[in-house]
């Protein structure tokens, strides 16, 4: 499986994260499901899930950054 197959979920769960912190309602059912996997209270599970979700985008960031910049200097 690419980066790529996992970016649908992870963008709506960061979807849901950004609207959760700019309005203090998370909306949508992709976190909370992320978060069912945990056995802990709702609102840890959620945090625990949050994390996870910003060290997938993080890394999908600097996988992507990294190819992209060998792709500029082959070319170059």
């Amino acid at each position: 499986m690419s980066s790529l197959d996992a970016l649908p979920p992870l963008a709506d769960r960061c979807a849901e994260i950004i609207h959760w912190h700019r309005t203090g309602v998370l909306e949508g059912d992709a976190l909370r499901t992320m978060a069912a996997a945990q056995k802990g209270d709702l609102m840890g599970d959620l945090r625990i899930a949050e994390g996870k979700t910003a060290l997938e985008a993080m890394a999908l960031v600097v996988a992507h950054a990294a190819t992209a910049a060998a792709t500029v200097s082959s070319v170059a």
